[in-house]
Order: structure tokens, then C-alpha cells, then sequence
């Protein structure tokens, strides 16, 4: 007895081989979607922690320049502006050391605002945006231990600034990234 030679694929087996093909198609879409997440989650992780370093780093170099006054000229100096201290106002006369705070980067402020780190360089400049995303910025003031909770104890007598920066950490969660960092002020007598 002769065997039949077989054409091509039962319905059956083209069926199986159909749900078979699914399945691993699911399961490798399943794992690009969760990869390409992952991805974009760290990404967002990395711009925040680079808007906190940059913030922090511009900050505390606006920061060491409160003060600077060669010719003893009254008036420069740090403006915390208002209790609770969220916004800054630094005043320097470096550049060059004319007797003035009206060059460029002698009378700066910083402020947040829309998740933006904003600096303004110089008096009656709109200020541009430095750094994103920055949720809030916190300075608190105090010399030898003492925390000052009004604008005339940290004109007067503030020796350091403590800086605190927050960024969200992703779209994702409502966890902030945050740096704290303290910024000595080399110009205060």
C-alpha cells in the first residue's frame, strides 16, 4: 500500500503554528514597550540630576560672588529678598571693580518659576531660563550655628547659605530629586 505524498499544512497546523507566532510576537512587544519605559524614565532621571548639578553650580558661583566690594563702596552685598527665602538677589562689584553694581553679573537675581531656574545677569535684564526641570529653591542663612529667619539678620550677619534644590525625579512620580549643599560666602566681613 502506497502512502499519500502530502500537499502543504493541515488547518490545524496552520492554526497552531498562527497562536504559536502570537504569542511569542506578544511576548517580545511586551518586552520592547517595558524596555523603551525603562528607557525614557532613565533619561528623565539623568536631565533632573543634570538640572539639580547645573542649578547647584551656578547658584553657589553667584553665591561666593555676594559681597565682592574693592573699593568699599556701601550697598553690595546678598538679598535674600522675603521670608521663606525662595528667590535670591546677589550684588558684587567685580567687574571691573569700578565703584558700581550696573556691569554684567554685578547684580543678579534667581528665582524658580514653572519648574525653570531663571537668572537674571544683570539689573533691568529679563531674566533667562538656566536650568529645567527645578521645582523649588530654598536658601537658608545662619552663622556659627545660628539659622536667621529675617532679611536684616542675613544682611547683617550671614556667613553661609545653605542651598536646597528639587527637581521631580520622572513624568511618572511625584518623588522629587533633591541636592542640599552649603555655600560659604568668602566676602562678608
Amino acid at each position: 500500500m502506497r502512502l499519500r505524498e502530502r500537499a502543504g499544512f493541515t488547518l490545524i497546523e496552520l492554526l497552531i503554528s498562527i497562536t504559536m507566532l502570537a504569542i511569542v510576537l506578544g511576548a517580545m512587544t511586551k518586552s520592547m514597550i517595558s524596555l523603551q519605559r525603562g528607557y525614557t524614565r532613565q533619561r528623565e532621571v539623568v536631565r533632573s540630576e543634570d538640572a539639580l548639578r547645573n542649578a547647584e553650580l551656578i547658584i553657589s558661583s553667584i553665591l561666593r560672588t555676594a559681597g565682592a566690594n574693592p573699593r568699599g563702596i556701601a550697598g553690595p552685598g546678598i538679598d535674600p529678598l522675603a521670608p521663606p527665602f525662595t528667590a535670591l538677589r546677589v550684588r558684587a562689584d567685580f567687574n571691573p571693580a569700578d565703584g558700581d553694581v550696573l556691569d554684567p553679573l554685578e547684580d543678579v537675581q534667581v528665582s524658580v518659576l514653572n519648574d525653570t531656574l531663571f537668572v537674571s545677569w544683570q539689573q533691568g535684564v529679563a531674566a533667562t531660563p538656566v536650568a529645567f526641570p527645578v521645582r523649588t529653591l530654598l536658601f537658608q542663612y545662619d552663622s556659627s550655628g545660628t539659622v536667621f529667619n529675617t532679611t536684616a539678620d542675613v544682611i547683617r550677619a550671614a556667613r553661609r547659605v545653605r542651598v536646597r534644590i528639587e527637581a521631580p525625579r520622572h513624568t511618572r512620580t511625584t518623588l522629587l530629586a533633591r541636592r542640599d549643599s552649603w555655600v560659604y560666602l568668602r566676602n562678608r566681613r
